[in-house]
């Protein structure tokens, strides 16, 4: 297993712009992924067929923009209103807004229910599924759910002490 330099951990709080630019490219890269993915699963060919690197998919990974490492979904990819769904929840995981469950459900569902590469996606690291340079996913998950959920303590308490002024001065 091919070893992959962790990025460094966010120690600050992101600027708009930062936070912008992010949820941007988080969105175009799970728009490709799954417009790559129907793409495929629409095509003639017979999925079972479509291997990794067949010509069919390097002309469709080619077209999407998708790196190598990043696996064609199952044919049974997730559907395009996946996009919207998630793209409610990006801007809280880049802000790092969701608890460890919300996270931990999300890298689940992306990996389990509709098959796309959520480290690529959110974290531009390929897991090269399928591959002998598969990544470390447990640990990808963690830092999956680490970025995540750095501030969800700190809204947390913030909403505590909102809900204590509350409780004391009921106005």
């Amino acid at each position: 297993m091919e070893t992959i330099d962790k990025p460094e951990p966010i120690t600050r709080e992101l600027t708009k712009t930062e936070i912008d630019i992010a949820v941007a490219q988080i969105a175009d890269r799970l728009t490709r992924v799954i417009e790559f993915g129907n793409t495929l699963a629409e095509c003639d060919e017979d999925w079972d067929s479509l291997e990794a690197e067949s010509p069919v998919v390097a002309k469709y990974r080619q077209r999407f923009s998708i790196p190598e490492g990043v696996h064609p979904m199952a044919d049974e990819c997730a559907p395009r209103s996946h996009i919207k769904t998630v793209g409610k929840i990006i801007r809280k995981w880049v802000r790092g807004q969701l608890s460890k469950d919300e996270c931990a459900m999300l890298y689940l569902e992306s990996v389990e229910v509709f098959e796309y590469d959520i480290s690529w996606v959110f974290m531009e690291e390929p897991s090269f599924f399928y591959d002998d340079r598969l990544i470390d996913l447990p640990a990808s998950c963690l830092r999956f759910i680490d970025i995540g959920s750095r501030n969800f303590k700190g809204a947390l308490n913030k909403l505590t002490i909102s809900l204590e002024s509350l409780q004391r001065d009921p106005g």
